[in-house]
């Protein structure tokens, strides 16, 4: 699954064989379950998203952080300003900034993560293009 995924985010045409399987004559060791199939295909998604999207991954990890730290805030503001009193009321206040930073430093590393994706997509054509001209 994971070369097909690679194949499709690099544009490359992807055929399908058909084959002749023999029947099962034990349990498969490679995978216990099918919920054991799907928790490893998930991973896999996901890391392979990681690589080829990090960008657009970290940004919306921190957009959705940053809107919930957001609203936190709101939320203190409305009841420091309309009710009589907003000292039950910190604890949210705490958890915005912790969100907000969280949030931040995830934003940060949607630059970095694509930086270093596009780093790694030059080293790959530059090895594909030293192998061509060997």
């Amino acid at each position: 699954m994971e070369t097909i995924i690679q194949a499709g985010q690099k544009g490359l045409m992807v055929t399908s064989v058909p084959i002749q399987v023999n029947p099962p004559s034990r349990p498969s060791r490679l995978l216990k379950s099918i919920p054991s199939y799907i928790y490893h295909s998930i991973i896999s998604i996901v890391r392979i998203f990681v690589i080829y999207r990090p960008f657009r991954f970290f940004m919306s990890i921190g957009n959705i952080l940053t809107t919930l730290g957001l609203s936190l805030c709101v939320r203190f503001l409305y009841f420091y300003f309309f009710t009589s009193s907003a000292s039950g009321h910190v604890q949210s206040l705490i958890l915005a900034a912790i969100l907000l930073l969280m949030g931040f430093q995830f934003m940060i590393s949607a630059f970095f993560a694509d930086i270093i994706s596009v780093n790694r997509q030059l080293l790959e054509e530059l090895q594909f293009q030293s192998k061509e001209n060997k």
